[in-house]
This record gives C-alpha cells, structure tokens and sequence, in this order.
C-alpha cells in the first residue's frame, strides 16, 4: 500500500515525494533541512542524492503545494526556525506546511540531535492512537526530562492538536 510506504535511501528521491506526497495521511520527512536567513523562500530540505542536481525541496516549493495530510512530521534540524516578516509573521518549514494543507506539523525549533531525534520520534509515534498530539509529545519528553533540554525542547506540534485514529 502506498500509503504506508516507507521511502529509504536511494528511493527517498524528490521525485518520489511528489508522486506521493498527496496520498500521504502522515507524511514524515527524515532529512537535512536548511534555513537561508537572508532569503527564506530558498530555504531547502534534502532528498536523495546530494541537492546538486535538483534533489533539493525549497520552502518556495512547499508553499505553492497543495499537501492534504492529516500530519507533517518534519524530523530534520530548524524546520521552526524562521524570519519574522511583517504583516505576514514567522517564515518556516512549519508554517509552509500549514499553509499549504496540512492539518498538523510535527517540527524542530533548531538543531536536532540526531539519537534523541530518533527516540523522540519513535515515542511520539507510539503515544499518538491514544492521545492527542501534544500530550503524545509531552509524554516523549518526559523520557529524556533528565537531560538537557537542548537536545528535546526543540520538537513542537503546531496546528490541530486532536488524536490521529488508526
């Protein structure tokens, strides 16, 4: 099932995403993210193989999509980090997402410690048939409460907060 199919390595291809990114009821993006300060709209994320030969997906891109998933699950460093631009606010990879139709955007506020990242999500995961999307993730934290909190304030759910049912 498409739906459900996972993309690794060498099939986690911006082509890949396109061809599946509307059929996606939780789309989640395990990738490099970069923030451009000076010009947001060329902020990029990473696909396979190296962003050289248009394997590069920019904010630009996300914000001109129509992505009608329930989730965005953006595991990849500053996808919160944004530029604030007046009368419109912050410019992020989360808002892009928002924008463009997902209900929910699971992101990082900055730099994301690749282990923790990994833990985090897994435990957000497994919390989210039982519970909303922001206790799922309360509930993730409180498992790594003991260390700092560089490595787990940074995930935030931005947009409906309500369970997602299997």
């Amino acid at each position: 099932n498409a739906r459900h199919q996972p993309f690794l390595d060498r099939e986690a291809t911006l082509d890949t995403f396109f061809l599946f990114v509307s059929l996606a009821r939780i789309l989640h993006v395990s990738s490099h993210a970069i923030f451009d300060g000076k010009q947001p709209g060329n902020s990029f994320i990473l696909f396979y193989p190296n962003g050289t030969d248009g394997s590069s997906l920019s904010l630009r891109d996300v914000y001109n999509m129509k992505i009608p998933s329930e989730m965005v699950v953006l595991s990849a460093c500053e996808t919160l980090k944004g530029n604030w631009k007046e009368g419109e606010g912050m410019f992020t990879w989360g808002k892009a997402f928002s924008h463009s139709g997902a209900l929910s955007v699971f992101a990082s506020r900055w730099n994301a410690h690749e282990e923790t990242s990994i833990g985090m999500v897994e435990l957000f995961y497994k919390n989210l048939p039982d519970q909303s999307k922001d206790v799922a993730l309360q509930k993730a934290k409180e498992k790594y409460k003991n260390k700092h909190p560089h490595f787990w304030a940074n995930f935030t759910v931005i947009g409906n907060q309500n369970a997602i049912q299997p």
